[in-house]
């Protein structure tokens, strides 16, 4: 019996191999599309995939965009006049005046006060002038001495005229002690009332401030 089911097996191996031999190239081929089948499934773009490449894709287009709304923003300030730097000084300029309106931070507001010296525009000598009823008398003493340095000699004595205003006795002494040149008018008037005050310093310091008046003769 054991015989007779080797002798079997033997003939079905054998009659196998022959039939592989005989159709080696169907073999192949079956083979050959199996593979290219596995393939095509790997490379074929998953669900997952798509949609986030849709989305890089949505992404790049909103950028292209705004950076064309920047870019138009600057052709059109160019074409005002402007340049580049002074849309540079422009953003400095709005950024100290929020930090000054806004930050909690006295030497964040301290070093706004200092920038906006640097900027001989109406936005940053309104800051100037805001500084000066700043909280913090560190911010309101270098609103003083931003605007003792103010270039425009006008402009500065308008600036020191509002500065001898304030109800800080401090502010007004360190005003008339910074004031070097005194042609305007109105603040040769308050000059003259101040010397009459019954506060020493401030009486002295502004008979020292009415003396530029003479040098300048």
């Amino acid at each position: 019996m054991r015989k007779k089911t080797s002798y079997l097996l033997i003939s079905c191996l054998t009659f196998i191999f022959v039939l592989l031999g005989f159709n080696y190239q169907l073999f192949s081929d079956v083979v050959g599309n199996v593979y290219l089948n596995l393939i095509n499934i790997q490379t074929q773009p998953q669900t997952g995939s798509t949609a986030a490449n849709k989305v890089n894709l949505k992404q790049n287009q909103i950028k292209v965009l705004l950076q064309q709304r920047y870019m138009g923003a600057v052709e059109q300030e160019l074409t005002k006049g402007g340049n580049s730097e002074d849309l540079d000084n422009k953003a400095m300029i709005e950024e100290a005046l929020r930090d000054l309106y806004t930050s909690q931070n006295v030497q964040d507001r301290e070093l706004a006060v200092m920038t906006l010296g640097e900027y001989l525009t109406p936005k940053s000598k309104e800051g100037l002038l805001f500084a000066l009823d700043d909280p913090d008398i560190m911010v309101r003493e270098q609103a003083v001495n931003q605007i003792s340095e103010w270039e425009d000699v006008k402009e500065r004595q308008q600036m020191q005229l509002i500065a001898l205003s304030n109800d800080n006795i401090d502010i007004v002494i360190q005003t008339l002690e910074s004031i070097t040149e005194v042609s305007d008018n109105a603040l040769i008037e308050r000059l003259n009332k101040l010397i009459k005050s019954k506060n020493k310093d401030i009486s002295e310091a502004a008979d020292l401030a009415l003396d530029s008046v003479d040098d300048s003769d």
